[in-house]
């Protein structure tokens, strides 16, 4: 019943995820899911895009500047767990037909019970496209305050190269690094949980090039 079930929600997720993007969030928490649990869970979020805008005079000269930003429709992306051991789980996200995350989580340490606990962990990830691979290494905190709520946040180094369709190579767009941040909130029940979180996209001089609010649900089977 519950395999059917998974199966239904795993389908129709996939029919609702917009196309376009790749995933910039990330909710999860430092802690790992129970052996041969699984995980669904639904994120929606937008991306915002800081904008400057300078006026000149005749000679060139900057006479004023506007700070103003883009916001871009909301994003779905689906996303799938499945607990591994006691030490390790692992997951993909599903952003549209074309592009998909695996993640592996290990988590290193867990210092308290199931109530009140620090959690760190660290996941290696790489990200698919028909335009593009990503590499990704995020070390994730979280802080239990009780059995209903999690504060968590990551840090994660990202490596992209572009695909060249003509030639298989990793040169049709370039390569390059950038870092993202997320911070986040998790409130849970048994089998449940809801997890509104903010996201940073920076460069490597740690200047923010965007940021993307998010709000994700999941279920635990």
């Amino acid at each position: 019943m519950f395999k059917k079930l998974l199966t239904m929600l795993a389908f129709v997720s996939l029919l609702v995820v917009l196309p376009g993007c790749p995933s910039f969030t990330s909710h999860q928490t430092a802690e790992v899911l129970d052996k041969d649990e699984i995980e669904w869970g639904q994120s929606f979020s937008t991306l915002v895009i800081p904008i400057t805008t300078h006026t000149y005079d005749m000679d060139g000269n900057v006479t004023g500047t506007k700070e103003d930003t883009i916001t871009l429709p909301t994003l779905q992306e689906t996303l799938f767990r499945f607990g591994f051991n006691e030490s390790m789980d692992v997951g993909i996200k599903v952003t549209n037909f074309f592009w998909f995350e695996g993640d592996v989580k290990f988590q290193l340490m867990k210092s308290g019970d199931d109530t009140n606990n620090f959690s760190l962990a660290i996941s290696p990830s790489i990200t698919y496209s028909a335009a593009l691979q990503k590499y990704g290494l995020s070390v994730i905190a979280s802080k239990r305050m009780s059995g209903k709520s999690v504060l968590y946040g990551s840090l994660k180094y990202n490596y992209f190269a572009g695909l060249d369709s003509s030639n298989d190579n990793l040169d049709g767009f370039g390569e390059g690094s950038y870092f993202s941040a997320s911070a986040g909130f998790s409130f849970e029940g048994k089998k449940w949980w809801l997890r509104p979180e903010i996201n940073l996209v920076m460069n490597n001089d740690f200047e923010v090039a965007f940021y993307s609010p998010a709000i994700g649900f999941g279920f635990k089977f």
